[in-house]
């Protein structure tokens, strides 16, 4: 995903109760919420996935090299 997801699903909100906010930013889930919110085809990310997304982010971040984007769902 290249963008922060904004799906309205049941228990999700937009940070300080703003439209605005969830257009910008993306939505605020809890995690029932987000167990429900990614798209179909997409999934939230294991720990194994978690940690390496972690791990890439650290050292791309270390030597500058890479344009890194939030993770929020992962493609199936």
């Amino acid at each position: 995903m290249a963008e922060n997801l904004n799906n309205n699903a049941q228990g999700s909100r937009c940070y300080e109760d703003d439209v605005a906010n969830c257009a910008k930013d993306g939505r605020l889930y809890d995690w029932e919420s987000a167990m429900t919110a990614c798209p179909c085809g997409w999934h939230l990310p294991s720990a194994a996935e978690w940690d390496y997304d972690s791990y890439m982010r650290y050292n791309c971040e270390l030597w500058d090299k890479c344009d890194l984007f939030s993770v929020r769902c992962v493609q199936d």
